[in-house]
This record gives C-alpha cells, structure tokens and sequence, in this order.
C-alpha cells in the first residue's frame, strides 16, 4: 500500500514532457530569429542578443511556474 501512494503522487510522463517542452520551443525559436536576423544583415551580435533574450525568458517562465499556486509538486 506504501508503494501505491508513492506511485500515485508521482508526475505522470507526459506531464514531465509538456513541462520541458516550452524550454525546447524557446531555444528553438531564439536560434531560428538568430538565424533569419543574421541572414538579413543584422549584426550577428545583436542578433545572437535577442535570441538569448528569448530564450532566457522561455527559462525564467520555466522555473516561475514551479511557484505558482495551484501547481502539483
């Protein structure tokens, strides 16, 4: 019965795999602006700049709904 409540309180797997992918969609989008700013003559700085940006918010939304109430731990 100890095992049943264990089993029971832990995350299912896709719950686990929607919670990482925003953080992949993130990094994706940041390198494909990266990408198309520096294609179009945008300094590859800058554009690197942004796509950082981009995914550094993604990352920070990942660990801020952690704390969120109403999330299961």
């Amino acid at each position: 019965m100890r095992s049943a409540a264990k089993w029971l309180r832990r995350p299912l797997a896709h719950d686990r795999i929607s919670a990482v992918m925003g953080l992949l969609l993130s990094i994706a989008l940041g390198l494909v602006v990266w990408i198309v700013l520096w294609a179009i003559g945008k300094s590859g700085f800058d554009a690197g700049l942004i796509g950082l940006a981009i995914i550094l918010i993604g990352a920070s939304l990942r660990i801020i709904t952690r704390y969120l109430p109403g999330r299961r731990s």
